[in-house]
């Protein structure tokens, strides 16, 4: 879903394809008006775009599964505003989890209304749908820098218990 979002703002966005399109045409004497070559690099993105409308539908149904699964057999980091949990590391690492699900969350649930509201929607929920995902990428950093600092430090085994769904090797 990320790799759509980056190609439509770059080298796959509306703007470069018709940049491409009019250079190549201007180049073969052949002359069209933009908003033809701007519908022209429209359809050319359409295929990129339904990957990233169908992988945030699949996306929406595994984060519901995901959600079902916390309120019922909870989660690891806990709760943020939990006074059962004790160290500052705790407390950041459940805040952290609990930002990227309300993110994701706000992201899917305004995907989902653009393209399944009434077409007014789009305007409503716009603004929310393109900043949540800048969080999604800085949790992603984030989470990878928690991996190594713990991998390095004195949580050894955290990809291998991340990867075989257990606890770190070094507790069992």
């Amino acid at each position: 879903m990320l790799l759509t979002v980056f190609l439509r703002s770059g080298w796959m966005s509306q703007g470069s394809i018709s940049g491409i399109l009019m250079e190549d045409l201007s180049a073969k004497n052949v002359t069209l008006p933009k908003n033809e070559v701007t519908a022209i690099a429209r359809h050319i993105a359409r295929p990129m775009w339904n990957w990233h409308v169908y992988v945030g539908y699949a996306l929406a149904g595994m984060f519901a599964v995901r959600v079902l699964y916390i309120f019922t057999k909870g989660t690891k980091c806990g709760n943020p505003f939990s006074k059962k949990l004790t160290s500052m590391q705790e407390r950041i690492q459940a805040a952290v989890y609990f930002l990227f699900y309300l993110s994701l969350g706000v992201t899917l649930l305004s995907g989902l209304m653009m393209k399944l509201g009434p077409s007014g929607y789009n305007r409503i929920f716009k603004p929310f749908h393109e900043p949540s995902l800048y969080f999604m990428v800085a949790f992603l950093a984030v989470h990878l820098m928690g991996i190594l600092m713990g991998e390095h430090g004195d949580e050894k085994g955290v990809v291998s218990a991340m990867i075989h769904g257990g606890e770190n090797d070094e507790k069992n």
